[in-house]
Parts: C-alpha cells; structure tokens; sequence
C-alpha cells in the first residue's frame, strides 16, 4: 500500500478526507507530500481544519490549496514523546512527567496525570482509554498489562486492546487476555485500526496490514499483507 525505505513511518490516521501517513518530519495524504519543521507527533480533523501537533507543542494547520500555516497557540517548550488531539484537547506525554491534558482553544491544562514511566502512546475507545508506556499498557489508569518490553504504539477498539512493542511484536488483548501474538521486522512505530484491519508501520519504511480476529496465538506465525505500490499513497 505505502512504500518509502527512506522513512520511518510513525504515524496512521484516518481522517475525512482519507488516510494519511507520516513519519519524521513528514506527512502524505491525498498524493500530496508536505515537510515539516519538527518531528510530527499527530494529524487530527478538528472544527473542519486538519491540524498537525509536532514534537514541541507547535501546532500547523494544513489546507490542501494553500498549504501550512502555523497557529498562534504553542505554550509549551518542552519536547514530547507523545501528543494527540481529541475533542478539543490536547494530549501530551513526556519522559518521566506523565500525561498533560490542554484545552486546545486557550491552552488551559485541565489534567495532569503523574507517571514514573514515560508515557508514548494513548489511544480511545468511546470514553475509554489506554495509555503505551515503558512497562506495559495501562487500561484507563486502572488495569496494568505486563509486557516485556517496552510498549511504543497502542491501539483500542471495542473488544480488543492491541499493542506494538520494541521487539518487533502486535500483541492482541482481549478481556486482559493474550490472544494473539504477530511478529514482524523491527520495532512497531504506528499502529491504527480500520474496520477488522490492523495497520502498522515499522522502521523499514512499509505500511503493513493484518487482519484483526480472535484466532488462538499457537495457531499463528505471521499474516501480515504487503502490498507494494511505489509511489502511490492511501
């Protein structure tokens, strides 16, 4: 589907207008290529704008006609691991401090979940959530699922909690429960959900797919689907 070796692909979005990819300071949609001026963090629709987050807190707004500009909204100086936004907030985590919750439209922090680990990813379900961190995922600051290693990319879908770790593994939960267990090359940099597909990206700059599904971990080896189209993306 998405091929580039130069480029470690680190993010998957869906957004309205189709599903973007980026990695670095890097971002494709809709056959477009933009360049950044910062690492990108995330890429969201909000208020019928697509906004870029980048690793210091910046935050671009891109038009598919007139190109990037920058928002005046950036009071953070601190660089971040993580950052998403969702329903007009803006989610960060750092190495060591935990979550930060901003109110997008003014800045305001209205949380601030304090975490000895850092946090590197956080994905939603509904009102649910699950946090990526250097010990395992964290279900809703309650449940605590070991891994062992280090979690870099989680996703959340009703049933399933799925994760991708530093050793090169998609791990799928279900109630708490392992289920299912797919290696690939190298560490998983991104990780999205669509529909009974998983998507995932690792530093070999391929955008893989897999099928979601509750089939016994012994049973599988590795089912991922490459689908090569240089120069062409989603």
């Amino acid at each position: 589907v998405f091929k580039d070796s130069t480029t470690v692909i680190s993010g998957i979005k869906r957004l309205k207008r189709g599903l973007v990819v980026f990695g670095g300071r890097h971002l494709y949609l809709l056959g477009q290529h933009h360049t950044l001026p910062d690492r990108i963090l995330d890429i969201a629709d909000y208020a019928g704008r697509i906004l870029i987050l980048l690793a210091h807190g910046q935050i671009f707004n891109l038009c598919l006609k007139k190109g990037l500009k920058q928002l005046n909204f950036a009071p953070f100086r601190s660089l971040y691991l993580m950052g998403r936004i969702r329903g007009g907030c803006l989610y960060l985590g750092s190495i060591g401090h935990g979550l930060l919750v901003y109110r997008l439209k003014d800045g305001l922090l209205m949380r601030e979940q304090k975490m000895t680990d850092s946090v590197r990813d956080l994905a939603f379900y509904g009102r649910k959530m699950v946090i990526a961190n250097d010990r395992g995922c964290i279900y809703d600051f309650v449940e605590i699922i070991p891994h062992p290693c280090r979690v870099f990319r989680v996703a959340m879908t009703k049933d399933w909690i799925i994760s991708g770790g530093e050793d090169g593994k998609i791990r799928q939960y279900r109630n708490g429960e392992l289920i299912r267990t797919i290696s690939v090359l190298g560490p998983i940099w991104s990780l999205q959900t669509s529909g009974d597909w998983i998507w995932v990206g690792n530093n070999d700059g391929h955008l893989l797919r897999f099928k979601l599904g509750g089939i016994p971990q012994r049973r599988i080896i590795s089912t991922g689907v490459k689908v090569f189209t240089p120069n062409a993306y989603l």
